[in-house]
């Protein structure tokens, strides 16, 4: 009788969501300078540091992740877009661990599923702002490689050590000029 409890326990973690097993807590309305402290306190720059834009943040909840995924926003991801701002990388966590799959054992970091092709970073930037809400400006051309990364204190230390494994590929790489955009997700929206 115990066993059927057990399986039971099981299958309703797994149906849960993630969120059990990554550390993933619900995301709270956050102060721009509490952000800040965060990444600092977790040894990460404040530099490049933007926010989603409310409505493009909603309309890409309705859209799949990658080509043949269902619709949804997933946390703990970031984008790899090249010099001409053609997108070369996308990874997130729903796809497994990184580490399993090699992500960052090669330049530009690997893809373990088929990526949209058609997104590229200048669209992609537009769905992001500054902290005061003015637009971002940022061009594919002044990197080699442009790493978009998702992330938010809500996101536990899986989205911590994605950020901190992003920072040691980048170091790990001194021979190309890799730019890393931290875009927070659900703490800080803009709204106009």
């Amino acid at each position: 009788m115990k066993f059927h409890y057990l399986i039971l326990l099981t299958v309703l973690l797994i149906l849960g969501s993630c969120k059990l097993f990554l550390g993933i807590s619900n995301p709270k309305k956050e102060q721009k300078v509490k952000l800040d402290a965060y990444l600092k306190k977790i040894d990460i720059d404040t530099n490049y540091n933007y926010v989603f834009f409310k409505p493009a943040f909603d309309s890409i909840k309705n859209l799949p992740f990658k080509p043949n995924w269902p619709d949804g926003f997933r946390p703990i991801q970031f984008k790899a877009f090249n010099s001409n701002g053609e997108m070369v990388s996308q990874y997130s966590s729903c796809e497994g661990s990184y580490r399993n799959l090699k992500i960052f054992e090669a330049y530009p970091p690997n893809n373990a599923w088929p990526i949209d092709s058609t997104q590229n970073f200048y669209d992609d930037t537009k769905m992001y702002r500054n902290y005061d809400g003015t637009k971002v400006n940022l061009n594919a051309n002044n990197g080699d490689l442009n790493i978009v990364v998702y992330w938010g204190k809500w996101m536990g230390r899986h989205g911590k050590k994605l950020l901190l494994d992003l920072k040691a590929y980048k170091n790990s790489h001194p021979e190309y000029k890799i730019n890393i955009y931290k875009v927070n997700v659900a703490e800080y929206f803009i709204y106009e």
